[in-house]
């Protein structure tokens, strides 16, 4: 087989598995880590649209969203 012949065409050699820890959170879980990031931002002092921009762009969320968590803050 591989002694007597060599291979051609692709191969895929794979070294390990993914590590659990290293997978993407779970949107709930990114929601509230987004959040929990906007109210930081914003009780340092940053202006709620720039925080909103800020904190979608990290966690890959529409502006939008991010700027609707933040108006809770704004009332409380």
């Amino acid at each position: 087989l591989w002694q007597e012949r060599e291979p051609k065409g692709e191969f895929v050699l794979v070294v390990a598995g993914a590590d659990p820890a290293d997978e993407i959170a779970a949107p709930e879980e990114q929601a509230r880590l987004a959040e929990q990031e906007l109210a930081r931002l914003m009780a340092g002092g940053m202006k709620h649209k720039a925080a909103a921009k800020e904190v979608a762009a990290r966690y890959g969320l529409p502006v939008s969203e991010v700027y609707a968590l933040g108006l809770k803050f704004k009332r409380e």
